[in-house]
């Protein structure tokens, strides 16, 4: 595709472990970066595509520094990301999104950015075009405009909206594929333990989750599943949980226009000092020093 070599074979899975593949657009737009730094890896199994139109971003990596001038694209994942800058004439098309298995894991674990030519793969940019128009409403500001998710469609705008989104992950997962990056091998998890998995990762963090009716709900005592989670997981069910609540903290502040108050209610917190407290305790950071890590140069907290 597009002068990309493509190996002869990939991972073969069951339909059924396809079906479960949780995939989800957090934003697509075209405009200045949303954020022009940001300088700390976030847990989530995030992904970046930007495409450079004018400009450039340094990106701090595990292995170094990267750079990507215009007319390059570069994907990331955000947790092995330690921080970028862009430049401030910067202009993007930026894609953000979510691709792993019920656990977590990522589709494709990317150590390092992986950076090409626009020219080498001209249907990405086709792709990424009909995706960024597909969103109505939709304003590159994180300090004004509303989450993406938020935003008011037609069934008929959403098909197709999701339409779009599924064409540029087949380009995506082609250019993974072209540059050599593997998919880590998938681990089935118990089928008790990824229905609590699913039913968590769609939850609202306003209540703290009754893991009683969780556990009920697959014919188990609280116990029991803590015992499954923690062999297929690796951590407890309340632990799992309080990683989840913190990526929906995390991403509620770099919202700017949410107040932390608020922010604070919406995780469940009757007072904004306790969810200050356990934020810090968790991040090392304040609510406040958090969101200054990720704010414009002289925009307002």
């Amino acid at each position: 595709m597009d002068g990309l070599p493509i190996p002869a074979s990939s991972g073969a899975l069951r339909l059924r472990d396809w079906w479960s593949l949780r995939l989800s657009l957090i934003w697509a737009y075209r405009g200045v970066p949303a954020a022009r730094s940001h300088l700390e890896p976030d847990p989530a199994p995030t992904y970046f595509a930007w495409r450079l139109n004018a400009g450039r971003v340094a990106l701090r990596t595990e292995a170094g520094e990267v750079r990507v001038k215009a007319g390059q694209w570069v994907f990331l994942l955000a947790r092995h990301c330690r921080g970028h800058v862009f430049s401030e004439d910067a202009e993007i098309v930026s894609i953000n999104f979510l691709a792993h298995w019920v656990a977590g894991e990522p589709v494709f674990d990317l150590r390092r950015p992986v950076v090409i030519a626009s020219a080498v793969c001209p249907a990405l940019d086709t792709a990424a075009e009909a995706l960024v128009t597909a969103v109505p409403g939709f304003r590159a500001s994180l300090n004004t405009a509303p989450p993406m998710l938020e935003i008011q469609t037609t069934l008929p705008q959403f098909l197709q909206l999701r339409m779009r989104f599924d064409r540029f992950l087949q380009v995506w997962c082609r250019i993974m594929q072209s540059v050599g990056v593997s998919m880590p091998a998938v681990h089935p998890l118990d089928p008790r333990v990824a229905d609590a998995v699913a039913f968590l990762q769609d939850a609202s963090f306003e209540a703290p989750p009754d893991l009683v009716r969780l556990a009920a709900r697959q014919g188990l005592s609280v116990s029991q599943l803590n015992r499954l989670f923690l062999r297929d997981m690796g951590v407890t069910v309340r632990a799992y949980a309080q990683g989840l609540r913190l990526q929906q903290a995390k991403q509620a502040l770099i919202r700017r226009a949410t107040a932390v108050k608020c922010v604070a209610y919406r995780m469940g917190f009757k007072q904004a000092s306790h969810f200050t407290a356990w934020f810090r305790r968790l991040t090392g950071y304040a609510p406040r020093d958090y969101r200054r890590r990720t704010r414009h140069p002289g925009e307002a907290l």
